[in-house]
């Protein structure tokens, strides 16, 4: 009695090809598929396969060109990943996609967890766009993490600039002077040079101006190095 003939099982060699050919295509579909499959069968090891599909999810994110389109994307990429290297990158996009709240909300969920200081641009950006109210809760919140975190120099830059944006002089100036103490940055210093400009205070602003002159000038001449007598 005749058998019936199993399945050939698919080649591995052939499916890594594919999977190549799927990469260098840009096909982050058909890269998900592949790595998955070629990962049950052995074919790659774990580490390959979370590579590959690290870079399939961050192409997915970034084809996303809507709300919808985000949060289905969204809902396939792994918690680890969101919550780890593709967390930036998420933030950014709703800011980019001009999604304001879900930036701040996300941040919001993420930070505390993450601590990443790139996290605080994507947020900063975002809530100028969102109501006074909603601006001055997230400048309370942005200051219950530096409870946590008081000698953070970027989160207070960036409490700084939210300052600056609700027009609390005062309060930008301490923040930012805080920033520069530990850790002097040119955005601090130009923050700081356009509080000191709105309290008209137009001296300390040009120094603030003239150190940030002096800190490129030094990047692109270092101090030449001591001649060997």
């Amino acid at each position: 009695r005749d058998r019936a003939l199993a399945p050939a099982a698919p080649c591995p060699r052939l499916a890594g090809l594919q999977l190549r050919y799927a990469f260098d295509h840009g096909d982050a579909e058909d890269v998900l598929a592949k790595s998955e499959k070629l990962m049950k069968v052995g074919a790659i090891n774990d580490f390959e396969a979370e590579q590959y599909q690290s870079w399939a999810y961050r192409r997915l994110l970034a084809e996303a060109s809507d709300a919808a389109r985000l949060k289905t994307c969204l809902k396939r990429i792994p918690e680890a990943l969101k919550a780890d290297e593709l967390c930036v990158a998420i933030a950014e996009k709703y800011e980019r996609l001009g999604l304001y709240a879900d930036a701040v909300k996300w941040v919001k969920t993420y930070y505390p967890q993450t601590r990443q200081p790139e996290l605080l641009e994507a947020f900063v950006e975002s809530v100028r766009f969102l109501s006074e109210r909603e601006q001055q809760k997230a400048i309370d919140l942005a200051d219950s993490w530096l409870q946590e975190q008081p000698d953070n120099a970027p989160l207070l830059m960036y409490l700084g600039q939210l300052a600056y944006g609700r027009k609390l002089w005062g309060k930008a100036q301490g923040y930012l002077e805080a920033s520069i103490a530990l850790q002097p940055s040119v955005s601090a210093h130009l923050v700081l040079a356009r509080v000191f400009d709105e309290t008209d205070q137009p001296q300390k602003a040009q120094e603030q101006r003239n150190l940030v002159l002096e800190s490129v000038a030094e990047e692109e001449h270092p101090a030449a190095l001591p001649q060997p007598n």
